[in-house]
């Protein structure tokens, strides 16, 4: 008898929940699909002729640095070894040619898997050398930057006016930035992004980097409008 009266009881409640009016204001977690590039977008297209310009800062050291060697080894994984060429430069303290402008992918892939890091941030005047580097040096139609950094400019003698984006967008180099970690300069990074027509991602994670990397690949893989 006390099992029949308490069923009723859970059932009173169920049906008292029942009648509440449905809450179509309360906002509800949507799990968005995540945007992973099929290997024949980022293989397929446009040859690019690439510079990767990795902030290689203090603040870089540990997840930051592994971020930036994952993102940049993904992108190798889609070059074609013959016609699409890429530079590895660092920037801290001052800017360094980590490794000039080839097609090779097993010189390209050590530049990368040696990034240390230590230093401050010169992350203005590494965008400038990049936009010059790739403007004197790229041989591909499609040329463009890449720029990773987890912090603001703090070292740079070229200032922070962001000059270099209109000789950028006036050579048609596209300049894409990755702002890693929540210290990044997003404003800036966005204003370089969108100033030349590239692709403005953020990442928190090595995984999360290796997807921006590979979006902004298959981006340039698209050919440009009016070709």
């Amino acid at each position: 008898m006390r099992s029949a009266r308490i069923f009723v009881a859970v059932l009173m409640v169920f049906m008292g929940s029942c009648t509440q009016p449905l809450d179509i204001n309360t906002p509800r977690l949507r799990t968005e699909p995540v945007d992973v590039p099929d290997s024949s977008s980022l293989v397929h297209g446009e040859r690019v002729s690439l510079v990767l310009a990795f902030d290689a800062s203090g603040s870089m050291q540990g997840y930051g640095i592994d971020a930036a060697r994952a993102g940049g080894l993904r992108i190798l994984e889609y070059f074609d070894g013959r016609q699409d060429e890429a530079m590895v430069v660092i920037f801290n303290q001052g800017v360094t040619i980590y490794q000039q402008m080839t097609t090779d992918t097993t010189r390209l892939r050590a530049a990368v898997s040696g990034l240390t890091a230590n230093g401050q941030t010169a992350l203005w005047d590494a965008a400038l050398l990049s936009v010059q580097m790739v403007v004197n040096n790229g041989v591909n139609p499609r040329r463009a930057v890449i720029l990773f950094s987890d912090g603001d400019d703090n070292a740079s003698s070229s200032g922070d006016g962001l000059d270099f984006i209109s000789t950028a967008a006036s050579n048609k180099v596209v300049m894409s930035a990755i702002a890693f970690g929540a210290e990044a300069p997003v404003a800036k990074l966005k204003r370089v992004s969108d100033g030349t027509g590239g692709r403005f991602e953020s990442a928190a994670t090595a995984a999360e980097a290796e997807l921006a990397f590979a979006r902004i690949l298959r981006d340039l893989r698209i050919a440009a409008p009016g070709k």
